[in-house]
């Protein structure tokens, strides 16, 4: 990642929450959790895989107002570098990236990007009928909510683009308590 001693936003979209860190090196600014996630909001807002504008709005709405509720202390760290660190990002930038759907930042997630993608959600209508490159069919009821919980987050945390880390930010945390342990048994 770019800039160890840069302030970055790390935000890790899982299938029932959503963990929002601002840090610089190995110092934590602000951390915070909120309960919203691909899988829990592609069953509740795009059930049996109907995909409708109305929805999309519905979940980008509700998953803002939940990052709302804790954006105020992220803001209160200007932040240079976004980084997506979960299987949700990893999924958006590839097919963003397959289906040439960024106009800047080949690899990115970037907003004008996941405006595209949500486009192309709607135009098919139906799960079944998305053909997207890039996009696994097991990851294919996920991919509704993340991407109304990615947009939700770019447009409350004003992100224009976003960086993708490959392992997540589990990976991190348990790297940083092996790191402790180990420090304390010498």
């Amino acid at each position: 990642m770019p800039d160890a001693n840069a302030t970055r936003l790390v935000i890790d979209i899982g299938g029932g929450s959503t963990e929002l860190v601002v840090g610089q090196g190995e110092r934590l600014l602000a951390v915070d959790s909120v309960p919203i996630g691909s899988g829990t909001f592609g069953k509740r807002f795009f059930p049996d895989g109907v995909l409708d504008a109305r929805s999309m709005q519905l979940a980008e709405r509700i998953a803002g107002e939940e990052i709302g509720k804790v954006a105020a202390r992220f803001r209160d760290y200007p932040w240079q570098h976004a980084i997506g660190s979960s299987g949700t990002a990893r999924l958006l930038a590839r097919v963003l990236r397959c289906n040439d759907l960024n106009t800047r930042g080949r690899g990115t997630i970037t907003y004008d990007g996941l405006l595209r993608l949500s486009l192309r959600l709607l135009e098919a209508g139906h799960l079944r009928r998305l053909n997207l490159d890039g996009l696994k069919r097991q990851r294919l009821e996920a991919l509704p909510g993340g991407l109304a919980v990615m947009l939700a987050a770019f447009k409350v945390l004003g992100i224009d683009e976003m960086q993708v880390s490959e392992p997540g930010l589990r990976f991190g945390v348990l790297h940083g308590l092996m790191q402790s342990e180990s420090a304390r048994r010498y």
